[in-house]
């Protein structure tokens, strides 16, 4: 990579640690405007570097890309149930023994339903965030100005029942 080309803030600013910074801040979502700016370098060098530092490149694709896919990797094993190695200590007659064992972990209700809340929205969605019907409001503290426009039959029929009526000239 000697012959690659260089900027002056290449020439004074890189150095072995960037690539994990840039790991690290790709970790993050962050974007390559926000990483450049975070690493106190211009977007060209950092684009500079992305293009001719190799480890730099792998840095950033395993921030981004591959780190998402571990996570979701793991997410999916939470869901589902998996098993796995568990070291065990032991203290038999004064002296430690460790051994490995096989342990199963069963499924995980919150990992599944997050699991299929986002890979099957409509299906499994957060409903709390949906819009709720707008509901009318009426002010009883103000009898002379209660404006039934909007209310439905069924509501109005209920303001009768518990003894609501319409005042003369005062509304419908």
């Amino acid at each position: 990579m000697e012959n690659e080309p260089v900027s002056l803030d290449d020439s004074t600013r890189w150095n072995q640690e960037r690539p994990l910074e840039a790991h690290k801040l790709a970790l993050l979502g962050a974007t390559d405007v926000i990483i450049a700016k975070e690493m106190g370098i211009s977007i060209g060098t950092f684009s500079l570097w992305k293009k001719n530092k190799r480890e730099f490149a792998i840095a950033l694709e395993k921030g981004r890309t591959m780190a998402d896919a571990d996570v979701a990797s793991s997410l999916y094993k939470m869901a589902m149930g998996y098993w796995g190695k568990e070291t065990v200590v032991h203290v038999f007659k004064g002296e430690e023994i460790v051994t490995t064992v096989d342990k199963y972990y069963p499924p995980n209700a919150w990992a599944a339903n997050k699991w299929l809340s986002i890979r099957q929205k409509p299906l499994w969605g957060d409903t709390s965030k949906h819009e709720q019907p707008q509901q009318n409001q009426l002010n009883v503290f103000n009898f002379n100005s209660i404006d039934l426009t909007g209310v439905s039959t069924e509501e109005l029929m209920l303001l009768k029942s518990i003894g609501l009526k319409a005042i003369e000239g005062g509304g419908n």
